[in-house]
């Protein structure tokens, strides 16, 4: 599984700065940019990169750099999805430009992941975007948020749409791959039904046949409303299929106790 996605959770201070230390840290050692992307003014972004080394004689050589959000984009609004992966993706073409191997960078996203529930759909969305191109391109993102702001529901479904979370524990993960639309990997269980709708809706629309494939090798326990759920998904939408590939004998019989029509569960091959 790719390992380039996280998001952690902090409670304190000190968590964030002993994480982002050695995330940055283990970036440079690797030949890549590495910065911290927050909000406030350079002053106070530079502090986030104490412990990295010379700050200063790293940002002078350009290996280290910090960017203040409220440069582009509000606090008490989500930016678009597409502008949030431009926003990534010239900062990553700097770094390649700059004769780095790769962008890695911490972001402080706190203020979008407590957003209200519409606003909160369009920044998980632009993560989902994100994520996905991270898998082709040489970036690497640690997405911070704040565990003292948010509200439950906010805290599990920023972490469920990265591939690995630290500092929070949740049932599921929902996130891009390479070898389908989507991978879901984890335990679902009646109480999460509602986290996964959500994530669900926070989707970004994929292109092509009507079908969306999951690639469920990671899942590891589903039940029936679970995949009501799915069913329920793939009717709002309008999709012809969510496919659920390399999914348990478990997972295939259950679906067809069901008699589902718009979910389909494959076996590995």
């Amino acid at each position: 599984m790719s390992a380039n996605h996280w998001c952690l959770a902090y409670a304190e201070e000190s968590g964030l700065r002993t994480a982002a230390v050695g995330f940055l840290s283990e970036g440079l050692l690797r030949g890549q940019q590495v910065g911290y992307v927050g909000w406030g003014g350079d002053d106070e972004l530079r502090g986030r990169l104490q412990g990295i080394g010379d700050v200063a004689e790293l940002m002078r050589q350009g290996a280290a750099r910090v960017t203040s959000f409220d440069e582009q984009f509000r606090r008490d609004e989500a930016p678009e999805p597409a502008q949030l992966v431009s926003f990534w993706s010239e900062a990553t073409d700097a770094a390649l430009a700059g004769g780095f191997t790769a962008l890695r960078a911490v972001a402080d996203t706190t203020p979008w992941a407590g957003l209200q529930h519409e606003q909160r759909t369009r920044f998980l969305r632009g993560e989902h975007l994100v994520d996905r191109y991270r898998l082709d391109h040489p970036f690497t993102l640690l997405c911070a948020v704040d565990t003292s702001t948010l509200t439950g529901d906010a805290l599990a479904e920023t972490a469920c749409v990265h591939p690995h979370a630290e500092g929070v524990s949740t049932a599921f993960h929902l996130h891009a791959t390479e070898d389908a639309d989507f991978a879901l990997h984890g335990e679902i269980d009646a109480f999460d039904v509602p986290l996964l709708e959500r994530v669900l809706d926070a989707a970004p629309h994929v292109e092509g046949n009507g079908e969306v494939v999951v690639d469920a090798a990671g899942l590891d326990f589903i039940e029936h409303r679970s995949l009501f759920a799915l069913e329920g998904h793939a009717e709002r939408n309008g999709l012809r299929a969510m496919v659920l590939r390399n999914a348990s004998g478990t997972v295939v019989r259950l679906s067809e106790l069901l008699h589902l029509r718009r979910v389909r569960v494959e076996t590995p091959r």
